[in-house]
């Protein structure tokens, strides 16, 4: 399986950082993919990301390759991600394909920017739920269809797993949970 994790300046470190480690750990191959042209990316506490690629050098046939994609939350980092009309593109041909669209804390809102939320259960962190036409559900992640989100920060470990889970089953989840110390 093969992820690509879509990044901009001001992106929330955290849920960046968990979420692709946890999916590496996986065996999952995560391609880390800056919308912005700047390299590195300041991330939302100016922790600095150099990102594995940067959108603009990356072709079309080449993302195709790719099960799915994973956007992090961080108010500032999606707008900047909701600015980039090729993800908007991509987003769009990955949820034609059914392909894997993950999305935490803000981000979902950029899923809704693509214009592919409609009648889908989400989650995402309290007061951005209503830039979302779709089903808010408070809890920590959920998956409806294709789609994956995540409420905040606090949830970066249930998300991800959540992920895991979606593409590689319960016996790959469980053996991260036991490797994180999550279930002895």
């Amino acid at each position: 399986m093969r992820i690509l994790a879509f990044f901009a300046t001001g992106s929330e470190d955290a849920e960046f950082v968990i979420t692709v480690d946890l999916l590496r750990r996986a065996r999952i191959e995560v391609l880390t993919v800056s919308v912005d042209d700047s390299n590195p990316v300041s991330l939302s506490h100016n922790i600095n990301v150099t990102p594995d690629r940067i959108l603009s050098d990356l072709g079309d046939e080449e993302i195709d390759e790719f099960d799915g994609l994973f956007l992090p939350g961080g108010k500032i980092g999606v707008s900047n991600l909701k600015k980039s009309d090729r993800l908007m593109s991509i987003i769009k041909r990955f949820n034609e394909n059914k392909k894997l669209l993950s999305a935490i804390c803000a981000a979902p809102t950029v899923l809704a920017h693509a214009g592919i939320m409609k009648g889908h259960k989400f989650t995402c962190y309290e007061g951005w739920q209503d830039e979302i036409d779709g089903i808010y559900e408070a809890v920590g992640a959920m998956k409806d269809e294709n789609i994956v989100t995540g409420r905040s920060l606090n949830y970066s470990i249930d998300f991800s797993l959540l992920i895991i889970e979606y593409l590689l089953g319960s016996d790959a989840k469980e053996k991260v949970e036991k490797g994180i110390l999550r279930r002895e």
